[in-house]
């Protein structure tokens, strides 16, 4: 019975290490950003669209040598 128990303990201590491992490496602590493109010699121009369930999506327009548009969005962001 005392096996069993322990095993049972090591499955749940290994379920819940492996929870918060992912949980670090998915949901890494966010950083407010310090630098803006003007820091590495780029143009831009702040931005901000408004969501359709009213949440502001701020960002940076950055004009290039063509006239396509590329919209970039990092990882769990909001």
């Amino acid at each position: 019975m005392i096996v069993l128990i322990v095993i049972l303990g090591l499955g749940v201590a290994l379920l819940a290490i492996s929870y918060l491992i992912s949980s670090l490496i998915l949901y890494p602590h966010r950083q407010a950003i310090a630098k803006t493109p003007k820091d590495f010699g780029m143009d831009y121009e702040d931005i901000e669209f408004k969501s359709t369930d009213g949440l502001t999506v701020s960002g940076w327009y950055i004009p290039g040598l063509s006239q396509k548009t590329i919209i970039l969005r990092s990882m769990n962001s909001i």
